[in-house]
């Protein structure tokens, strides 16, 4: 059986709700909150290493900050390889990487290691 775990934030604790036990407990970290939910459950069934299904209850703008980041993340691998791109273009025309650095403000040794990557 799957137990599904409901967790959300409660000041500086975790709060988690198992609702097919009825049993709530917290956790102080996050990253605590699989190991308390399984010891409920354990102390409840008696049912060794359960398998949980957690959600997480957060407030909204989570997960803007998450698709914000998300984005900003994508965005950044995209002008990485723009600047790659167009570095490699620059040099095989000729251009020193002094020059193609100054163009990008970037330095000319990090314009060669992308011309060389």
């Amino acid at each position: 059986m799957t137990y599904k775990v409901e967790v959300q934030p409660d000041g500086p604790y975790w709060s988690i709700w198992v609702p097919a036990i009825r049993r709530a407990t917290q956790a102080k970290r996050l990253k605590d909150v699989d190991a308390m939910a399984k010891d409920l459950i354990y102390v409840m069934t008696d049912e060794k290493d359960p398998a949980i299904d957690v959600e997480m209850e957060l407030p909204a703008e989570v997960a803007e900050a998450r698709q914000l980041k998300e984005e900003a993340e994508k965005a950044d691998a995209k002008a990485r390889e723009s600047q790659t791109s167009v570095i490699k273009k620059l040099h095989r025309s000729g251009m020193p990487y002094r020059d193609i650095g100054t163009l990008l403000g970037i330095s000319y040794q990090r314009a060669q290691q992308l011309a060389t990557a």
